[in-house]
């Protein structure tokens, strides 16, 4: 199964040989490393940047259907405590493309704070990228639950 997207923000896998035509690319992963923020509000930060940042790599791939955010925390993860990541700012970033750009694009939020095979959570995107995109619309998933099941059993298990 092999697909092609663009992969940007902060780099969350190794880069691949992508020798496909990517002008009118479907999906996107866009990457967020918060692991070096060692504050609420640096994170915060950081997070409103990536955010405008994954906006415009919107506006130029307008062809994007789905976007898997791949993000990863610091392990000491009370520094979050009460930013609400991403729960809160998914369903923000959704809807705010649909009413300013109307654009409904859904989006798949993946903590993968943790993970340490990037072959593994190659496949489990590239299973997102395959999927449907009229399957959800904002879903936040764990990297534990993704390591253990393929993603759709993990986001209908969500959705029940």
């Amino acid at each position: 199964m092999k697909t092609s997207y663009p992969e940007c923000g902060d780099p969350v896998l190794q880069p691949r040989d992508s020798s496909s035509d990517l002008e009118s690319p479907t999906g996107l992963l866009w990457g967020i490393d918060l692991s070096r923020c060692t504050s609420k509000q640096l994170g915060k930060a950081c997070l409103q940047e990536s955010e405008a940042e994954l906006r415009g790599c919107l506006d130029q791939f307008t062809s994007v259907k789905k976007v898997v955010v791949a993000f990863r925390l610091p392990e000491q993860r009370n520094v979050f405590a009460d930013l609400k990541v991403p729960e809160r700012r998914a369903v923000k970033l959704h809807n705010d493309l649909e009413r300013e750009r109307s654009r409904d694009v859904p989006f798949v939020y993946l903590d993968i704070t943790g993970c340490q095979d990037l072959n593994l959570l190659r496949r489990r995107i590239d299973e997102v990228m395959h999927l449907p995109a009229s399957t959800w619309s904002t879903i936040l998933l764990d990297w534990h639950d993704a390591e253990l099941q393929p993603i759709h059993e993990v986001m209908a298990e969500q959705v029940l």
